[in-house]
């Protein structure tokens, strides 16, 4: 039992005095937080032993190290910020239930680098690559659902327009003429676009503001109510 005592103190398990280290040994901290060389040190054998790369299209890339207790995740969070990466020591990590742990999610590959690891460094850079353009293509059926969308408005509205300027014919303000004809020659585009080929440009409100004002007015000409 000795031996095993003897052991552990010599490795930082316990302090001089036989109780358990809390943390990260207080010499180590100390010269991990005056020495790149050290803290690369201290958190190499963090990764090693209980690190995890994370790249997946659902939640953002990250390299997460478990930790026994908060003390050490603040410890190893402090060496992974010497090396300049941004790094946040939490609880409740999905890989190891409710276990302490470091994530590190910008700078994760010129850190993989400074612990003298450049294949897992190229690694992480060619998966967060396809992780990305995966992540893209899932959203693209979304965006083409809302263009399609707004196609379909914007083509309802140029009708609307067309007709409300059959119904006023000559007695149309000159800056509803400007927004209506823009309007009917580009029933696609978007009320932002069409109001930036406005001269003056402006906003997309006004744009659509004055395109309603021309509907309503015609809406009451046809029911014979003065606009």
């Amino acid at each position: 039992m000795s031996d095993a005592d003897d052991l552990a103190r010599r490795i930082g398990l316990l302090d001089p005095r036989g109780r358990p280290v809390v943390g990260m040994p207080a010499a180590l901290v100390s010269a991990a937080c005056a020495s790149d060389e050290i803290a690369a040190a201290a958190l190499r054998g963090a990764v090693l032993s209980a690190g995890h790369l994370r790249v997946t299209s659902v939640r953002p890339p990250a390299l997460e190290m478990r930790c026994p207790g908060p003390a050490s995740a603040l410890a190893v969070a402090g060496f992974a910020r010497r090396l300049s990466a941004i790094a946040e020591a939490r609880q409740g990590s999905e890989i190891d239930g409710a276990a302490d742990y470091v994530r590190v999610r910008y700078g994760v590959g010129v850190l993989l680098e400074q612990l003298g690891a450049p294949g897992a460094a190229t690694r992480w850079v060619d998966a967060k690559a396809v992780a990305a353009a995966k992540s893209r293509l899932d959203t693209r059926p979304l965006s083409q659902a809302n263009s399609a969308r707004a196609s379909q408005a914007g083509q309802h509205i140029a009708e609307k327009v067309r007709l409300a300027l059959d119904i006023l014919g000559s007695d149309v303000p000159p800056e509803w003429i400007c927004a209506a004809q823009l309007r009917i020659a580009h029933p696609d585009a978007s009320n932002t676009e069409l109001a930036e080929r406005c001269i003056p440009p402006m906003t997309k409100h006004t744009f659509a503001g004055r395109l309603r004002r021309l509907i309503s007015a015609a809406e009451q000409r046809a029911l014979d109510i003065p606009a």
